[in-house]
């Protein structure tokens, strides 16, 4: 007889993280959430504390898979969905050097301009299929290394 098998997923998103636990036939057995801030140091910033991500989600999780009625290693599989183009900038211990710049900052456009004028946004456009975008990750790299 084969054991129960559950799935776990996490949804870490722009002000809330969230859980579920799923059982093999996908029927959602427990699901918690948690906010964390969003900080706004200049009205064009907007950045958050990777810590807050962690402690949170440590949180979610725990509380979703004791409430659930599930063992911890029953879970087969875990699903983890994320901020796409936050940045997170690390030092040689793979600790935060900043808050994170995340997808809604928008102070990085005058590197998005100076990427297009470097790259060209005709080439730029059949290398990424995309505009340089305040959003994206390289403007924020580059915005790091000016400031």
């Amino acid at each position: 007889m084969r054991k129960s098998s559950y799935l776990l997923g996490l949804d870490l998103g722009t002000t809330r993280v969230k859980a579920v636990a799923i059982d093999g036939g996908g029927k959602v057995l427990e699901s918690h959430d948690s906010g964390y801030p969003l900080n706004r140091p200049t009205a064009d910033a907007a950045e958050q504390d990777p810590e807050d991500w962690w402690r949170e989600s440590c949180k979610v999780i725990r509380k979703t898979v004791s409430k659930s009625g599930i063992r911890a290693e029953e879970i087969e599989a875990l699903a983890i969905a994320g901020q796409m183009h936050t940045a997170v900038f690390l030092d040689k211990n793979l600790k935060p050097l900043r808050p994170a710049i995340t997808w809604a900052d928008n102070r990085t456009s005058a590197e998005a301009a100076e990427i297009e004028k470097r790259v060209g946004v005709e080439r730029l456009l059949n290398v990424t299929y995309n505009r340089s975008l305040p959003g994206f990750t390289a403007s924020k790299v580059l915005w790091l290394k000016h400031h």
